[in-house]
């Protein structure tokens, strides 16, 4: 039979036994493919088996007793060869390079925009977009994705990391503490620690002292000693401690504030300075 030329548009077929003997058709070139390795024959193939298959999930039921018996079958099985063929694009992207990798993700986008393999798929998606087009495409490609898929943490991450980039505060910090909620269900510490670590400086900046305290906290056990996230950790720690300590005249928590401000003052960086002064000050609050 005659390989018919497709696109994402609907294909009009003579009858329902004629799209199936399609569809078996090129599903098993698209496997031949598959088998070689073929990224370009894949690509190729996979939209056109789920054009084909969507045209027969799509069709009305037919009137024969017959076809009606087989129907339900035919239907199944289209769903399950467009949903192979979605794992087949999915696959070849994972080991595409960059730009080819972008190309075939945004082939599945096309074939069907909430793909599940999509969602496993966008950490390596959003990488390779920005490797090959940079972070402000990825941040707008997770913008749009999270609409389909809103709790997906590489897209959450992508578009706090955007907001933060851009100095929107309450937009990080909303996606920051959504960030948390969703990968404590997942247990990535990563991101975990990533949002509590957002939260918390955004928090800050807010004078929103106890819940900077409570994030910053749960954020500086899996931060590096030394590096710039650690170093701000701790500076807004000892500033959110300091403030807590003496709206509650607890000099313990001044004493830790001290703590955290003298040992940032020890990194090099844009908060040494400052952290310096601050301990200064604490030092003085708890001499008196």
């Amino acid at each position: 039979m005659k390989m018919l030329n497709l696109s994402f548009g609907l294909l009009l077929l003579a009858g329902t036994a004629l799209a199936a003997d399609d569809l078996e058709t090129t599903f098993q070139s698209l496997q031949s493919a598959e088998t070689g390795n073929d990224t370009a024959q894949i690509k190729k193939l996979a939209v056109s088996v789920c054009a084909l298959a969507h045209d027969i999930i799509v069709a009305p039921e037919p009137e024969s007793s017959v076809d009606k018996a087989v129907w339900p079958a035919r239907v199944e099985y289209a769903k399950s060869v467009q949903e192979h063929a979605e794992y087949a694009l999915y696959v070849a992207a994972l080991k595409a390079p960059p730009a080819v990798g972008v190309d075939l993700f945004t082939t599945l986008e096309q074939v069907n925009s909430k793909s599940k393999y999509l969602d496993q798929g966008y950490g390596t998606y959003l990488s390779d977009v920005n490797q090959s087009g940079g972070a402000t495409k990825a941040a707008a490609l997770a913008e749009k994705a999270l609409v389909n898929f809103p709790n997906n943490e590489d897209l959450l991450d992508a578009v706090m990391e955007s907001a933060l980039t851009k100095r929107q505060n309450d937009r990080a910090l909303v996606y920051a503490k959504k960030l948390i909620v969703v990968s404590e269900g997942t247990k990535r510490a990563a991101y975990i620690s990533r949002g509590h670590l957002v939260a918390g400086l955004m928090e800050a900046q807010k004078n929103l002292f106890a819940d900077a305290d409570k994030d910053l906290r749960a954020a500086l056990p899996s931060l590096h000693a030394g590096d710039a996230s650690y170093a701000a950790a701790l500076f807004y720690l000892g500033l959110s401690d300091y403030q807590l300590g003496k709206e509650t005249q607890n000099r313990a928590l001044i004493q830790q504030a001290l703590k955290y401000s003298e040992d940032c003052s020890k990194i090099s960086g844009p908060y040494s300075q400052q952290a310096y002064t601050n301990a200064l000050l604490m030092k003085k609050e708890l001499a008196h």
